[in-house]
């Protein structure tokens, strides 16, 4: 029993030798870090220095350390920031740095990380001061500062993310082409509110989809894949896919198992899943499940034409013609105007 609580005795006289220890480590750490960030008592100031002894110091448990380590990393960014105080420019180490600080609990860097990262991004994508364009990256640091809060950023991410899927689409600025990363990127700018991209992107949800149909360009075919992407490019408003859509439905033999459903907005309760043309007296009108069309008037949801004559023919009443409709609705209608 002695030789038990003797064992425990030296046990805790070890343990608090330890404690102590630590603690005057992180003591005469968290001094020395003040000395070499203040350049004080003789010692030359090395902010670099000073920081990674009080993050040691911090690490230790010391609290006056963990107070002192998110300003020191504040200022030291600022420093790599601007280039003063015999530290060299440096702004992606400065970034790093911000991120530290607000990892060590220093809350008024968020406004300073987010404006250097939005700041770095713009620079990164257009190649300048001295960077290397660089779209990916931009990107992603762009819509970290946009995640902090910027406006800026906000602004500029939908712009970034327009521009690159153009790249990536189209083979340009010295980008590789990456198809289905490019219709990523468009949909994500369109949904953030750049609502200048709608038409391209519906063009390139149109192209894409055609080439999946069909197998082309290198594209293994796929068809529920592009009749999925037609559907999108058509809510859009494009035109060519409007009429595309209804050709995919068709060849594909999907048009019969849509029954009732609306094939763009997949909604039941759709009559018009049907396609025929009609030899009228004023010239062929063609109805498919996504548009009617007469000449080169072409509309989604019908036709409607109120005149007394149409190519020299008099019309016996307006003309209504309904994409959603019946085929008897739609005979029906042509016979109202006297055209058939």
């Amino acid at each position: 029993m002695k030789s038990k609580f003797f064992v425990l005795f030296v046990a805790g006289c070890l343990t608090c030798l330890y404690s102590a220890s630590v603690q005057d480590e992180a003591e005469r750490l968290n001094y020395l870090a003040i000395q070499f960030f203040n350049g004080e008592n003789g010692v030359t100031k090395d902010i670099p220095r000073a920081i990674d002894m009080c993050s040691r110091a911090a690490d230790l448990g010391h609290d006056l350390a963990q107070q002192n380590l998110p300003q020191m990393l504040n200022i030291y960014a600022a420093h790599l920031v601007n280039g003063e105080n015999g530290i060299r420019k440096d702004i992606p180490k400065a970034i790093s740095v911000y991120r530290e600080a607000m990892a060590r609990g220093h809350s008024g860097v968020s406004e300073n990380l987010s404006k250097m990262l939005r700041v770095y991004s713009i620079w990164l994508f257009e190649g300048m001061e001295g960077f290397a364009t660089d779209f990916v990256r931009a990107i992603e640091i762009c819509r970290e500062a946009a995640d902090l809060g910027d406006a800026d950023a906000r602004h500029n991410l939908p712009i970034f993310l327009a521009r690159h899927s153009f790249s990536l689409f189209y083979e340009e600025n010295g980008v590789a082409r990456d198809i289905p990363k490019a219709i990523d990127l468009s949909r994500e700018a369109l949904n953030l509110g750049n609502m200048r991209i709608k038409e391209s992107f519906s063009e390139m949800l149109s192209t894409y989809s055609v080439w999946l149909f069909e197998g082309e360009q290198g594209f293994e075919k796929n068809t529920d894949k592009a009749i999925e992407l037609c559907r999108e490019a058509t809510s859009l408003g494009n035109f060519d896919a409007r009429q595309n859509l209804a050709v995919m439905l068709e060849q594909s033999g999907k048009l019969d198992s849509l029954g009732s459903e609306n094939p763009i907005t997949g909604e039941v309760g759709f009559k018009g899943n049907w396609t025929q043309v009609f030899h009228t007296r004023i010239g062929d009108i063609l109805h498919t499940p996504t548009m009617t069309q007469w000449g080169f008037m072409t509309t989604g949801e019908g036709l409607s034409l109120n005149s007394k004559t149409v190519n020299g023919f008099e019309l016996a009443g307006p003309l209504v013609l309904k994409t959603d409709s019946t085929v008897e609705e739609f005979i029906e209608a042509l016979k109202k105007a006297g055209v058939m």
